[in-house]
């Protein structure tokens, strides 16, 4: 075979997405770099099965994405012709001796993405969000995300959500995890669109990004990234060194080399920030130091007053902090942990009310238990009563 003639090569790379279009960039980058080929190129993936299996003998080589029917599979294992494959091998490939499947390393943006999560700060709860569970790509970045921050924090709180695109009733699971789960939030979307689909749903439901949840995507797609609300940080895979590298790989295989599966290494460039993951430190820090100081009083008679005091802060921007970044009023902080401290002693002491009521800082019995039916609907005795007759139920043989 003559190296130095020109080559006759089909393309066939769907443009309307961000990847597809950086990873076509890359493809035609190379060719001008120094390949001798004569390209034509067919977005529509049906007609540019019908052209080869017309006319197999008219292209030299082909780079396409993996062609989803068994009609157009077998199409490529009839003709013989050297193909490049920009996605994911399955079983088919051992069929196909001259042809090379070629793909990021999807695992890895899933921990680049965990990285990138991590080097703001900790976080309450962690997501990972998509509206394709079964697509390799969304299975494999599910998958390097949950191992990375498996390694790192043990047993983190972790969920999967479906987003649907039919409107805030498809997703009811989704909106309860994301109304229920520990604040911030570390949401890793598959890809840009269903980080933008989240931003949406975020405001709906009033989990504020970036204070109660941060939000990265992949792909960088510019046109939703910049226009978002907040604008949207993503991570930008090296599409186009993908294209660059599939022309390199068909011109190898015209040339007489072997198929095979090629990843491609460092396949993430690198985390365009953006507002979506604007965490603030000394906020997030306030926040921090606000709970402690209820955790460690819980115990006393503690006021709002006297957690802006602690906080050396103005009572505003103590408040506007706490509902940013915690969702709720100091008030309501306090209150939350001053009911688990009641509850506690209801559960494991035989104390009497009075005596809760002086240990805990309130200023009479009637204050307690008025602050206690308000909190649960139940009075002290009733909900001790129902604590006792649950534990017995559990331990009887």
């Amino acid at each position: 075979m003559n190296r130095k003639r020109v080559r006759q090569v089909l393309i066939s790379i769907n443009i309307g997405g961000v990847s597809g279009r950086d990873c076509l960039t890359g493809i035609l980058r190379r060719i001008n770099a120094d390949l001798r080929w004569n390209i034509q190129f067919e977005q529509d993936r049906a007609k540019a099965m019908e052209r080869i299996a017309a006319e197999p003998k008219r292209f030299d080589g082909v780079i396409t994405e993996y062609p989803q029917s068994p009609e157009s599979q077998q199409t490529f294992a009839e003709t013989g012709l050297p193909v490049v494959f920009t996605d994911y091998a399955d079983n088919h490939a051992k069929r196909l001796d001259r042809a090379v499947f070629l793909r990021l390393d999807d695992e890895a943006i899933g921990r680049d993405a965990f990285h990138g999560f991590a080097a703001l700060g900790k976080f309450g709860s962690w997501v990972f969000a998509t509206d394709a569970p079964a697509a390799k790509y969304s299975v494999l970045r599910q998958r390097g995300f949950a191992s990375a921050l498996k390694k790192a924090e043990g047993d983190p709180i972790f969920r999967v959500l479906a987003i649907n695109n039919e409107g805030r009733a498809a997703n009811d699971d989704a909106i309860r995890v994301l109304t229920n789960l520990p604040k911030p939030i570390a949401i890793f979307a598959a890809y840009d669109p269903v980080a933008f689909a989240l931003l949406n749903l975020c405001r709906q439901i009033g989990v504020s990004v970036p204070g109660q949840a941060a939000v990265l995507g992949v792909d960088n797609d510019e046109v939703l990234c910049t226009n978002a609300k907040p604008t949207i940080s993503s991570i930008l895979p090296d599409h186009v060194g993908l294209g660059a590298r599939a022309a390199e790989e068909l011109q190898r295989l015209m040339n007489g080399g072997r198929g095979g599966t090629v990843i491609l290494p460092q396949s993430s460039k690198e985390i365009i920030r953006r507002d979506s993951t604007r965490i603030l430190p000394p906020a997030e820090h306030l926040i921090r130091s606000a709970l402690d100081f209820i955790a460690r009083n819980a115990e006393s008679a503690i006021t709002v007053a006297d957690v802006v005091s602690h906080l050396k802060v103005s009572r505003p921007l103590a408040d506007l902090r706490f509902r940013e970044l915690h969702g709720e009023t100091i008030g309501r902080a306090i209150a939350k942990t001053r009911l688990e401290a009641v509850k506690k002693r209801l559960r494991s002491s035989n104390d009497t009310a009075g005596l809760i009521a002086q240990r805990l800082g309130f200023r009479t019995v009637s204050a307690l238990s008025r602050f206690f039916r308000r909190e649960t609907g139940h009075t002290l005795s009733s909900w001790r009563a129902g604590t006792q007759s649950r534990t017995v139920r559990r331990t009887r043989p």
